[in-house]
């Protein structure tokens, strides 16, 4: 296994692990349709807006769920009021909580932890005023993401504020005493300059630097204030890690880590005091591809997703990148589980390290239920590559350059984040790439030495250990010995080295930023086929442009996952996986009724090869 939990949540109980669970929400009850109305979010007509308010009443809404093999029910408990405002729908929850674990379906109760509706929270708990975030500029932090006609009713609170954290786990409490499974928190946002959190950034930047320092103003403050209106939920963390780290100073990229650290805090704090109440409690917040906040957690599950999309020109988008990340981000033995809108990403998601949620199709759920815990349930990734991300950047700008993996099939892994390199055991990968990993401390650097010297191979680019782990600039690459060039202005081309036993291909470019750009193609093919070249005995798949191959172990077994992103079926794919030495093929795919036989099964030196049949949208092949 390559990476451990970091945390002490470990795994969670056995009916919430990969495989065992099938997932979807509910977002209803007399609370939620207050919120609708606040938020002015949706369009809906009275008779919607009643329907809504009465969702969570009667037997109907867990028969469907039992109908359509859900064993996971994520519901709302708290969306932003004050305790007395919570009341009506906790009333309406602890009735249908009853209900559902009657039906041997468990409940995952959902809050929302730094939003809030201030004019009702005010009224019925006046010290409150002090407990809210406050901008650069002196005024609230308004919560972004809704659509107010007119009169802001959404403000964040501030993740530090004791006061504030002791409301949100008197919710908690009222929860698990209702008979909750689980809990989900949303709307995890801080952006705050408060007093206290001024303090506690001087103290943070003391220990970084020695020093203490002021908390800088925000990108874009010296052009004034925006409209809250006309602004989204993803800029209110545009000041913490969603900005392209490459523009920003020292002291705004630690501003970050310190927003995003005291959220991490505040969870793991909630953790500990749900945990003592219900130790087998599950627990997830909605991280937004915010590193630290799956650490303090058993679960995670993230609303980030994109449509994907494929054409005959060759323009391609997945979310590969993204499920891997969550896979791997806070522990890859705590199950992560996205929203899935469509088959192809619900296949996606599976094929590539998460669990859907949603019902995208009963007949997909029942082969989920038949299939689940044989398929994904223990089951490991066989990639022999790991990818180095960079921390503090989104998911999106990382994206292109992992789709041009994917495309072609190399099987990698996800080492999260270069800060926490020497936490992952790197001697069961052939090949590390590191792209435009900017940001390296002198043991993680040590670490990549070692696996050179050992035998490996890295293949590194753009400005790869040009700062430190605290974002200040190298005066050179702290790899420069492995690269065999120092940093120069206009330094360009292919540099390649031995070292040890083992082997380094440095780019000075960066192969992100040209396949963020989509230019420089002679710089891409020659990445790939470095990326290619440098493979031992990899999986093989032969299929036109648009079907992406995933492989697993589980035991003696290696499982491939087929994704077809084309919009139509296959005929006759070809796969060659290495290492196997069995006949032994079981082919299973949710659009099909039981089995369908492997044509030309052969076993090689190398491994078994076999052909497809007919590759739908998503085909499973159990090896062994």
């Amino acid at each position: 296994m390559a990476l451990n939990n970091f945390d002490a949540a470990g795994q969670p109980v056995q009916w919430a692990r990969r495989g065992y669970f099938r997932e979807a929400g509910s977002y209803e009850g007399p609370a939620e349709m207050v919120k609708a109305i606040l938020s002015g979010r949706w369009n809906f007509t009275p008779e919607q807006l009643y329907g809504r308010g009465k969702a969570y009443d009667g037997n109907e809404l867990v028969d469907r769920m039992k109908r359509d093999h859900i064993t996971m029910l994520r519901l709302v408990w708290s969306p932003g009021f004050s305790h007395r405002g919570d009341e009506c729908q906790w009333q309406v929850m602890r009735g249908l909580i009853q209900r559902a674990h009657r039906k041997g379906i468990k409940v995952i109760a959902y809050l929302s932890v730094t939003n809030s509706f201030w004019q009702e929270m005010f009224e019925a708990e006046p010290a409150s005023r002090g407990w809210k975030q406050i901008d650069h500029d002196g005024q609230d932090v308004p919560y972004m993401a809704a659509t107010y006609t007119g009169l802001v009713t959404r403000v964040l609170m501030c993740v530090n504020q004791r006061p504030w954290r002791e409301y949100i786990k008197h919710k908690i409490t009222k929860a698990l005493e209702a008979g909750a499974d689980g809990l989900f928190f949303d709307n995890l946002f801080s952006k705050c300059y408060c007093p206290l959190c001024r303090e506690k950034f001087g103290e943070y930047t003391q220990q970084l630097y020695g020093q203490r320092q002021e908390m800088p103003l925000p990108e874009g403050a010296a052009q004034g204030p925006k409209d809250p209106s006309t602004q989204t939920g993803i800029e209110v963390v545009a000041d913490s890690d969603r900005s392209r780290s490459e523009v920003r100073s020292t002291r705004s990229l630690a501003s970050s880590q310190f927003w995003n650290n005291s959220v991490a805090d505040f969870m793991r704090d909630l953790w500990e005091h749900a945990r003592a109440l219900k130790p087998e409690v599950v627990f997830s917040p909605n991280g937004h591809e915010r590193w630290p906040l799956n650490v303090p957690c058993n679960f995670k599950l993230s609303e980030d997703a994109t449509a994907c999309t494929w054409s005959e020109g060759g323009v391609m988008w997945t979310n590969v990148a993204l499920w891997k990340y969550f896979y791997e981000d806070g522990g890859r033995e705590k199950p992560a589980i996205n929203g899935a809108h469509d088959q192809v990403m619900w296949a996606e998601i599976l094929a590539f390290g998460c669990d859907p949620i949603d019902r995208v199709h009963s007949g997909w759920s029942a082969w989920h239920a038949r299939h689940g815990k044989a398929i994904y349930g223990g089951a490991q990734p066989a990639g022999r590559t790991a990818l180095l991300m960079r921390s503090l950047s989104p998911m999106a700008e990382k994206s292109p350059a992992v789709t041009l993996l994917a495309r072609r099939n190399v099987q990698f892994d996800i080492v999260v984040y270069e800060m926490m390199l020497e936490r992952y055991d790197l001697s069961r990968y052939e090949v590390l790439l590191a792209n435009d990993v900017r940001f390296m401390g002198e043991e993680a650097c040590q670490r990549v030495r070692e696996f050179v010297r050992k035998g490996g191979t890295l293949i590194a680019t753009g400005q790869t250990s040009l700062f430190t782990e605290t974002w200040e600039p190298r005066a050179d690459y702290a790899l420069a010995d492995l690269f065999g060039v120092s940093c120069q202005a206009g330094l360009a081309g292919r540099f390649e080295k031995n070292v040890g036993k083992g082997r380094v291909i440095f780019y000075p470019q960066s192969v992100q930023d040209a396949a963020v750009s989509g230019n420089n193609g002679e710089l891409l093919g020659q990445w790939m086929a470095d990326v290619v070249g440098v493979q031992k005995n990899p999986l093989r798949i032969e299929a036109p442009d648009g079907v992406l191959a995933s492989v697993w172990r589980k035991a003696s077994k290696r499982i491939v996952h087929l994704v077809n992103y084309r919009g139509r079926p296959v005929e006759g794919v070809t796969v060659c996986v290495p290492d196997v030495k069995t006949a032994k093929v079981q082919l299973l795919s949710p659009e099909m009724e039981g089995e369908v036989a492997a044509r030309d099964v052969t076993v090689t030196a190398e491994g078994v090869r076999f052909v497809v049949p007919r590759a739908g949208v998503y085909t499973v092949a159990v090896v062994g």
